[in-house]
């Protein structure tokens, strides 16, 4: 389990990067309702832009298993557990707020990480079972997104990092087969232009004929 612990950093000049945060659980949480149990669900927050999950009804142990698509900038991902009354107003269960760097930690992890949940007074949360309140996150990026990883990586082709391979050379007995194949035929000749050729003939026959003498006996 980690622990969190309030943080800022400075967002000027940071490099921005597309986040995937993954919602996935929150366990031993703390009895809210008077029926002692809770209706959770969570809030996040990064830089300016603010998202939350469904809620989940009658549980101390909630399951959203939902993915929201975050910039990241620098600033601190806020996570605040809310218990949603339909009469009342909502009220925290318990927050952490997680600093860039601890962030880009679990971006480089890829796995699932549990951390542990505070009060608005900072005191940490116990759950009805008497064990820290905990939220857990999954934290993934965008392929091209990662500044240790700008390339993505292409599938089936490992070590590659966007690398085209180029196809093979074709062999020599393959060419001259689709040379062969590829031989170019003269086109036959033209109709019309064989019938002046025809015609031609057929006069110079005539005029040999007609040039013969007649021999009468």
């Amino acid at each position: 389990t980690t622990d969190a612990k309030t943080g800022s950093s400075d967002p000027a000049g940071a490099k921005s990067v597309q986040l995937f945060v993954r919602c996935v659980a929150a366990h031993h949480l703390p009895k809210v309702d008077r029926a002692g149990t809770c209706d959770a669900y969570v809030e996040l927050k990064l830089g300016g832009h603010s998202m939350q999950t469904q809620v989940v009804k009658n549980s101390l142990e909630p399951r959203w298993e939902e993915k929201f698509e975050l910039e990241a900038r620098g600033e601190d991902l806020l996570l605040r557990v809310m218990d949603w009354d339909r009469f009342t107003r909502n009220e925290m269960v318990g927050n952490v707020r997680v600093p860039h760097e601890r962030l880009m930690e679990a971006l480089a992890s890829g796995e699932e990480e549990e951390f542990e949940l505070v009060a608005a007074d900072g005191q940490p949360v116990f759950g009805k079972d008497g064990k820290a309140s905990v939220i857990v996150i999954q934290v993934t990026c965008k392929p091209g997104s990662d500044p240790q990883d700008p390339a993505p990586r292409l599938p089936n082709q490992a070590g590659a990092r966007g690398r085209v391979l180029a196809p093979p050379p074709p062999k020599p007995e393959e060419t001259a087969g689709a040379s062969a194949a590829h031989k170019t035929l003269a086109p036959p000749p033209d109709v019309e232009e064989t019938r002046p050729a025809a015609a031609a003939g057929v006069l110079a026959a005539a005029k040999e004929a007609e040039a013969v003498p007649l021999v009468v006996k």
